[in-house]
């Protein structure tokens, strides 16, 4: 379909700030078996790079269920040395046995990153990035060819 774009993570073809919304679904920590902590972290940054709202992960879990909590920690102290904020968070939904929570991205900005110190205007920044269409979200979802899919923020 012309609104997908095939993508593969830890690089995504999008400007910077394309998206409102950045999702990654039973991709990071359910593959920790395979992708290790710095696929986590640069899966990660390059998700924040192409958002300008938030960018949410779930689950925090590996696929029998368990939690990772030595990775988590890991990732969450990264993060904040890229002066990224993070929460945690329960949610209402268990998609899978043992995965309440979810890791959420903020409004973030880096720290000497001048590029994003834009003005926020209710939820979207002004002005925005080349390109970028409001209200589009970029999600991670396995396509036919087992490659994620990402929705492009271009026009129809």
């Amino acid at each position: 379909p012309a609104r997908y774009v095939s993508a593969t993570l830890p690089r995504l073809p999008f400007p910077d700030g394309a998206f409102d919304l950045v999702l990654s679904s039973h991709l990071l920590f359910t593959y920790a078996d395979r992708l290790d902590a710095d696929f986590h972290l640069a899966a990660l940054l390059e998700m924040v790079r192409v958002s300008r709202g938030q960018v949410r992960i779930y689950p925090l879990v590996d696929q029998a269920g368990q939690p990772l909590p030595d990775l988590l920690d890991q990732l969450l102290a990264m993060l904040a040395a890229e002066g990224l904020e993070t929460t945690v968070r329960d949610v209402d939904h268990e998609f899978q046995r043992g995965a309440r929570t979810m890791l959420q991205l903020g409004l973030h900005q880096r720290r000497g990153d001048r590029r994003r110190q834009h003005h926020v205007v209710g939820a979207r920044l002004w002005p925005p990035p080349a390109g970028a269409r409001p209200g589009r979200c970029a999600g991670q979802f396995p396509g036919r060819s087992g490659r994620p899919l990402v929705g492009s923020p271009e026009p129809n």
